[in-house]
């Protein structure tokens, strides 16, 4: 794990993280740039992303431990169009977007996600599935909430009485999950460069050269 990186959000005493030190921010430039790779972590197993099919295919015992490690441990490498992993089309996988929830949530750990601010203005554009997603004890009370009326995380907190580490959680992993934005800010979401394309024998000769 790495030691979180806490730095001011517009406020004393707000602290946030940097997503690119994390996988979330791995997901979201397979995204952008819609590459298909494969996400891999010594012990903590694999996650196949493909974005044209909006889906992701996960085998990993452990996804908080994943989400939570340096994203400097976690290999990365593009998936050719006739790479033997590609599941067969009737195996659509899990929605991606729930993948950049549950990065997110456990990068956040009570910290805002940069980019955020506790003034900005929350809108729920879209109710995350609360059944397969990891979420906090005020999840539904906080959607409903942003769904309802566009307000800010400090009104937010003074409504429904909730400690705003928690509200930050809420946030980051809608945000990055495309489920909110800020209404009263124009969100530019970050440039994220493509990964670098790497086949499999470039990546298993990587490897044995490491060890």
């Amino acid at each position: 794990m790495i030691a979180h990186i806490e730095r001011e959000t517009r406020a004393p005493g707000i602290a946030s993280f940097e997503p690119d030190h994390y996988a979330v921010n791995l997901v979201r430039r397979a995204v952008t740039n819609n590459q298909d790779v494969l996400l891999s972590a010594n012990g903590l197993g694999t996650i196949l992303l493909l974005p044209a099919r909006g889906g992701y295919w996960p085998h990993v015992a452990d996804m908080r431990a994943f989400c939570t490690l340096a994203a400097a441990h976690v290999q990365v490498r593009t998936v050719a169009p006739n790479d033997p992993l590609r599941p067969l089309p009737s195996n659509a996988g899990r929605p991606i977007r729930e993948l950049l929830w549950e990065a997110a949530f456990h990068a956040s750990d009570g910290r805002l996600m940069a980019g955020c601010y506790r003034d900005d203005v929350v809108e729920l554009l879209q109710w995350p599935n609360m059944t397969r997603l990891p979420v906090t004890p005020n999840s539904i009370r906080m959607a409903a909430l942003f769904a309802r009326q566009p307000t800010s995380l400090t009104i937010a907190r003074s409504l429904l009485k909730v400690e705003f580490s928690e509200l930050s959680r809420f946030y980051s992993a809608a945000r990055a999950a495309g489920f909110a934005h800020a209404v009263n800010r124009k969100t530019a979401e970050p440039e994220l460069a493509p990964h670098r394309s790497q086949g499999l024998l470039s990546a298993l000769f990587q490897r044995i050269t490491r060890l």
